[in-house]
């Protein structure tokens, strides 16, 4: 909707109803008086209309909901939870960094590495410059390899979407938080607040979340499914 990440808006004829598809398969609706009816059974219906057509479509209005509730053999639906951070922690303590271990900004040149953890930035964004202009990301190495990385998969409203991966053979070392904790830092001195999303059933995240200081504040449902759908 800022027009900073590539995507499809559709909305119908009085603009009060619209569904949102985001290149990176995220999915938003607001509906006005059945508005959606006018255009989006049709949509996804439809194989070609909506790119791409794997969706994960967040906390969809309820009587859409109920809709994708009815073909649980097409529709996946998962509870997930949004996180807020508070106040800053004053003192919070660190975990201590080896010699082998550094955590820097991501740059331009370590922006073209975080395929070291299996991320490809243009997932989110439009391009890595882009990235670069706009987002935030941390990453941590390891005797010259990237380990660890926590990055913006997206940045609107001066809100940061937390994104974290470590590559499994350097999982279990605390580096997550490290990463994790310089990029409320930067986030903060950039006056961005950072915002974490992740599924119920996802322990490591939700543990993770709590150790930085992240606080439950909304539980919702997201459906995935594939194009063509009938609803």
């Amino acid at each position: 909707l800022h027009g900073t990440q590539r995507g499809q808006m559709f909305v119908d004829s009085n603009t009060s109803s619209i569904f949102v598809a985001g290149a990176s398969r995220f999915t938003w609706a607001v509906e006005s008086n059945d508005g959606l009816d006018g255009f989006l059974p049709a949509l996804l219906a439809s194989p070609d209309a909506i790119a791409p057509r794997y969706l994960l479509w967040y906390d969809p209005p309820a009587r859409w909901a109920e809709r994708l509730d009815a073909q649980p053999d097409k529709v996946r639906r998962r509870p997930r939870v949004r996180w807020r951070l508070p106040a800053p922690i004053v003192d919070k303590a660190r975990a201590e960094v080896s010699t082998r271990v550094e955590v820097r900004l991501l740059d331009a040149e370590l922006a073209e590495r975080t395929s070291e953890v299996g991320i490809d930035l243009s997932s989110f964004w439009s391009t890595k410059v882009d990235f670069l202009t706009r987002g935030v990301g941390v990453c941590l190495l390891v005797d010259g390899r990237m380990a660890s990385l926590c990055y913006a998969a997206c940045v609107a409203d001066r809100l940061a979407e937390v994104d974290i991966v470590t590559a499994p053979e350097h999982r279990g070392h605390g580096y997550a938080q490290m990463v994790g904790e310089r990029f409320i830092d930067e986030c903060r001195d950039r006056d961005l607040e950072p915002t974490w999303d992740c599924f119920l059933a996802n322990e490591p995240s939700m543990r993770l979340a709590k150790h930085l200081g992240f606080e439950q504040r909304q539980a919702y449902d997201m459906y995935s499914f594939n194009l063509p759908l009938t609803v």
